[in-house]
């Protein structure tokens, strides 16, 4: 199973940098290097199409994880809609208002982090089903 983090860098103003070598440094130290895959975004609507790429590459066998803030999240819910991969998320941006939903008005990144396995090198997924909003032909997620 691959692990796709879809990094939004500039999320957040940039605080969660640390974190997120944190996790990439358990994968590589706990045996499984290869299921770690980071693919970072440069622009708008860049995380659509590097989650598109990464389902293309890996169909069925990998998780995406959106990291960064609504918008980052949003961007990739179109991209996964059709598809089998679950989607988690960590809430990397600023007013993480779906993450307050989610996960609960004070949630703690590195809680979540830890729940999900990230820094263990062992993840294991949880996930939940959510609701999805379509308009025009546009899926998002919306609190």
């Amino acid at each position: 199973m691959k692990y796709i983090f879809i990094i939004n860098p500039v999320a957040g103003q940039r605080k969660h940098h640390s974190l997120l070598n944190e996790i990439e440094d358990a994968f590589i130290k706990g045996n499984c290097p290869k299921s770690y895959v980071k693919l970072e975004t440069t622009s708008i609507g860049d995380a659509y199409y590097k989650t598109l790429e990464a389902l293309t590459t890996y169909q069925d066998d990998c998780v995406i994880v959106a990291c960064g803030g609504d918008g980052t999240v949003n961007e990739v819910v179109r991209a996964v809609v059709n598809h089998k991969s679950p989607l988690l998320f960590l809430p990397f941006g600023t007013g993480n208002d779906l993450a307050k939903k989610i996960y609960g008005a004070k949630f703690n990144l590195r809680n979540i982090v830890e729940k999900f396995g990230f820094l263990t090198g062992n993840p294991n997924i949880m996930t939940k089903n959510v609701d999805l909003v379509r308009l025009n032909d546009t899926y998002f997620i919306n609190v």
